[in-house]
């Protein structure tokens, strides 16, 4: 390991951002006993990672809103830089926070950059709230397109959704019920989610 931190520091030196990033895992974790955990290297070494253009450095403080590594501001910035380097889950994450904010405008300009990258919670967000009409043009037919797409992309709950979509389409009403609690509960309504579990749990599904 000592050998990999050499390797990882003499990369970054020279402007690969991928040591730079390999090394702020190295100082944001243990240190592998070879160098003590440092979480001000850590982010100083994913920023430079995130400045010479690698997504990755941009994208790990989407789980740092503690403020270990980095503050809301830096969130932004960062999570900003990896959507502008097509990182799709840079998109979905910063669309998330947009979302938050109630900025649906934004929220939704960053869930379809994240789905035309092809990231799997983009499109299945931007489904939702395209099926709903929030923050957007109600569109049901675009909308099942997204859930689609979310499940060839490996979205086990947007297959469901498909799924349940085409039983409500046959005439089965708990199908429809469970359906739009499912669409409401991607939407980040977690009222709906509850209910679509405890609905689900009693039909046996």
């Amino acid at each position: 390991m000592e050998k990999a931190i050499q390797y990882y520091s003499k990369a970054c030196d020279l402007k690969d951002g991928e040591g730079c990033f390999n090394l702020g895992s190295i100082y944001e974790l243990n240190g592998y006993g070879v160098v003590k955990k440092d979480l001000k290297k850590a982010a100083r070494y994913y920023s430079k990672a995130c400045e010479l253009d690698y997504d990755g450095g941009c994208v790990i403080f989407l789980a740092r809103e503690d403020g270990e590594l980095a503050n809301k501001q830096e969130v932004f910035q960062y999570l900003s830089k990896a959507c502008e380097l097509n990182s799709g889950s840079g998109c979905f994450v910063l669309g998330g926070l947009y979302d938050d904010r109630e900025d649906l405008k934004k929220a939704i300009q960053y869930y379809s950059k994240a789905c035309d990258l092809n990231d799997k919670f983009g499109c299945s967000r931007l489904g939702a709230m395209q099926y709903i009409g929030k923050g957007v043009v109600k569109n049901e037919k675009q909308a099942a397109e997204k859930f689609e797409k979310a499940c060839k992309l490996g979205k086990q709950e947007a297959c469901e959704m498909v799924t349940y979509k085409g039983l409500c389409e046959l005439g089965h009403k708990e199908a429809c019920e469970i359906f739009s609690l499912e669409v409401l509960c991607e939407s980040s309504d977690q009222k709906a989610c509850s209910m679509s579990y405890d609905k689900k749990k009693a039909l046996g599904f």
